[in-house]
């Protein structure tokens, strides 16, 4: 049980941190294209 417990916050920690890179990675994109335009 805790095991499990442990291995879903992993996932789900690895979840939160590719969707706040992503967020973060498409931010900087935006600001990038809209310097240059």
């Amino acid at each position: 049980m805790v095991v499990v417990f442990i291995k879903n916050n992993m996932v789900l920690h690895r979840l939160c941190a590719f969707l706040v890179a992503y967020a973060y990675y498409g931010f900087f994109t935006c600001s990038t294209i809209e310097d240059y335009s």
